[in-house]
């Protein structure tokens, strides 16, 4: 019974692939591109019969809407601000939930201290200050000794997650029977605070439970404010936990690191330290950085061999051309740290690499990890086998690989050296 059920799920699977693939597929201009909703993602059924696939994901992947808006290749700029508005509301549903904590986490919070300060972002090369001011929120934990430091850097393609709801808005934490992300979600609704909230809330947790101290930055998106501001704000905030890290009550070991999009600025704020000669960054960790630029890209056959597999190819390519507004910052390796030169990548500080199985960003990743070690950089290289993008940090969905990526980003900072200056 078990092998005629399996051999069905894979003739469906099959059959569904024949007949209505086809459908869901059309062409703008000489671009294939994907039905997808405001998030650019492909409907869970498009792989949810793929075996390899953890099945926890394919289940909550279940559980969306179905979506059948198409997304337009390069629009005009203006007309990009509407468009990535939409693809930000398309998150509120996924990480307020994927990313909320489970019940287990509750009790934890509460050896979690948190707190806000105001940041005044400057450029680092022309000493010119920006307003509006950044938020940095700051997780660490509440007993102990000193803790490695973490400047974190949240995803969402360096172009939504708006900053002003890339922190906490509330200080008081509710904690309801159906545990820490519901409750959140319940009170971000009544607040009108949308629900990214509940993911920070949950990563913020998550790190420092794992014992780190951790700096959030509400950095500039591009829907506002194109590149470089967001990565100055991210490297002013670098600066500012150098300066405050005994207040932190820090050992002394300064990480940058970030998921997605925060990856990005992880690895730029890294390479923009080196440039500007300051040695205070200890290493850099980047979980499923999207860092290329162009896509699809010829040198990333995962671009296409998973498109759909909760990111599009054309959702990607429209985040990235709202990131920059000149060509000679679309070549910027400090934009798009894949352009990175030899001498880019020379003296950086040790580094991981994280990558999704079936994440179209994967073999950005690898790119980057084979150029950084021809560099001689000490970079560690992580496959997270069956996962797609960023899901080893859904704590809802995939709790354990989610408590596994902490203790290792903890266990990582707590091995690099200490060398602030």
């Amino acid at each position: 019974k078990f092998l005629f059920f399996h051999l069905t799920l894979i003739f469906y699977r099959d059959m569904r692939g024949c007949l209505l693939r086809p459908a869901a597929l059309t062409c703008v201009g000489a671009r294939r591109v994907n039905h997808a909703g405001p998030l650019g993602i492909r409907r869970f059924a498009d792989f949810c019969f793929d075996p390899r696939v953890d099945r926890r994901l394919a289940k909550a992947m279940e559980e969306l809407p179905d979506q059948d808006e198409t997304l337009p290749v390069r629009p005009p700029r203006d007309t990009q601000q509407s468009i990535m508005r939409s693809m930000e509301e398309g998150f509120d549903p996924l990480l307020g939930g994927w990313q909320g904590p489970p019940p287990s986490y509750v009790v934890q919070s509460r050896t979690v201290n948190r707190s806000e300060v105001e940041l005044r972002s400057v450029n680092p090369t022309t000493g010119a200050e920006y307003l509006p001011d950044i938020k940095l929120v700051i997780y660490k934990p509440s007993k102990g000794g000193p803790t490695p430091t973490v400047v974190y850097c949240h995803g969402g393609g360096m172009s939504i997650l708006h900053d002003e709801n890339a922190h906490l808005k509330s200080t008081a934490y509710v904690i309801g029977s159906r545990g820490l992300a519901s409750t959140f979600i319940k009170c971000s609704m009544s607040s009108r605070i949308p629900k990214k909230d509940d993911s920070f809330r949950a990563l913020g947790l998550l790190f420092a439970s794992a014992g780190l101290t951790v700096v959030f930055p509400a950095f500039s998106n591009s829907t506002d404010r194109a590149f470089p501001r967001g990565l100055h704000d991210c490297y002013s905030a670098l600066l500012w936990a150098r300066d405050n890290l005994q207040d932190l009550n820090s050992t002394g070991q300064l990480v940058v690191a970030g998921d997605s999009g925060g990856a990005n600025l992880a690895l730029a704020t890294t390479m923009l330290a080196k440039q500007l000669g300051f040695k205070g960054v200890s290493g850099c960790y980047a979980f499923s950085p999207f860092i290329r630029g162009q896509y699809p890209s010829p040198d990333c056959p995962s671009h296409e061999e998973f498109d759909g597999y909760f990111l599009t190819t054309n959702a990607m390519d429209l985040c990235a051309s709202h990131y920059t507004n000149t060509e000679a910052d679309a070549r910027s390796s400090l934009a798009w740290p894949s352009l990175a030169s030899k001498e880019d990548l020379t003296g950086l500080p040790p580094m991981v690499v994280s990558v999704n199985e079936f994440d179209p960003l994967r073999s950005e990743g690898e790119n980057f990890v084979s150029a950084a070690r021809s560099a001689g950089v000490r970079c560690e290289f992580i496959l997270k086998k069956g996962t797609i993008h960023t899901s080893d940090l859904f704590m809802s969905c995939c709790p354990d690989l989610a408590q596994e990526a902490a203790a290792h980003l903890r266990d990582f900072a707590a091995s690099v050296s200490t060398h602030v200056k």
